[in-house]
């Protein structure tokens, strides 16, 4: 479908419904800490903020994908 799109000149500029994130590293009040070592040496906070990521690797791609 994307390479349809392209052929007819269409533009997509995917948009994350989410809006800006501005989370704590580490959580807020709504939930207890994750606890654990991870949270010592930066891996929870890492592995948080990677999944963030993640979830908007398709949007980048459609974006960078399209003319």
């Amino acid at each position: 479908m994307l390479i349809a799109a392209i052929r007819a000149g269409v533009n997509l500029w995917p948009v994350d419904a989410r809006g800006l994130s501005a989370d704590a590293p580490l959580g807020d009040a709504s939930r207890g800490s994750p606890g654990q070592i991870g949270v010592y040496s930066g891996t929870t906070a890492a592995s948080i903020t990677s999944g963030f990521q993640r979830s908007q690797d398709t949007l980048y791609a459609l974006a960078a994908d399209s003319p």
